[in-house]
């Protein structure tokens, strides 16, 4: 009982905020009326009480990715079970929350497709020297940069035998 009049004291007391402080490494999108009103960057922000404009906010800093382990086949049908792990952080509040659902998982999710289409199509010996890492970072961009987001870094894991190969933005580090 004494919890619901603290949370129902909190709700009356957000209905009078004129103000939000946004975090250094956040963005948020204001709605008014449920629509897309204004993207707001870090500082304080004025904002209109009473509900009549909501704040959703988004961490931008870099924020680690696992895809799950995948089986897959070179072009000349060897084995291979890697692990995709990817760096990315959002660039557009507005794109990355409201225009796509779940969009965390939809960058994972074609990332990792990328990396099937990308494996199949390229021979055992370029896939160890690293060879095909360079059009994979270039096709992830591509992927994130539509849902307000950018990919950083991708870590590619042979499962075979522990090895890591780095694509940073500067290049392939091997």
């Amino acid at each position: 009982m004494f919890e619901r009049l603290i949370d129902l004291l909190v709700e009356f007391i957000e209905l009078f905020q004129f103000f939000v402080y946004i975090d250094e490494f956040e963005g948020a999108v204001v709605l008014r009326a449920g629509k897309y009103h204004r993207t707001l960057g870090p500082g304080a922000h004025w904002i209109i009480p009473f509900g009549v404009e909501d704040l959703i906010d988004v961490n931008t800093k870099p924020e680690p990715l696992y895809c799950d382990p995948q089986s897959l086949h070179t072009k000349d049908q060897y084995l291979v079970n890697i692990q995709i792990g990817f760096t990315y952080r959002v660039t557009c509040p507005k794109t990355f929350l409201l225009d796509y659902e779940d969009t965390e998982g939809a960058i994972a999710m074609l990332i990792s497709g990328s990396v099937t289409t990308a494996v199949h199509r390229t021979k055992w010996n370029d896939l160890r020297r690293g060879v095909w890492l360079r059009s994979l970072k270039t096709q992830a961009n591509r992927i994130a940069n539509k849902r307000g987001a950018e990919v950083e870094e991708i870590i590619v894991q042979d499962l075979a035998n522990g090895d890591a190969n780095r694509l940073w933005i500067e290049g392939v580090e091997l």
